[in-house]
């Protein structure tokens, strides 16, 4: 089983509107291979995947269990 991490380049906290923005990590796992990549930027890992990052998005919030062979869960 092999796993990859991608990190935005940003760091994990910004200012934003004078608000902190919290950058979540989150775990893909591909479920036939088990191939793992790690990532916090979405549209970035959904770029490497092959997917939207409204699906990435779903399957984070509960919504779908899986999405086009892949599962997310958050890891911080």
């Amino acid at each position: 089983m092999q796993t990859s991490s991608f990190f935005a380049p940003e760091p994990l906290k910004e200012q934003k509107n004078n608000q902190q923005v919290h950058k979540r990590r989150f775990e893909s796992i591909n479920l036939t291979t088990g191939e793992k990549v790690i990532g916090t930027n979405k549209t970035d890992v959904a770029r490497i995947l092959g997917i939207t990052d409204k699906d990435i998005a779903e399957v984070l919030s509960g919504g779908r269990k899986s999405a086009k062979g892949f599962t997310f869960k958050y890891i911080d």
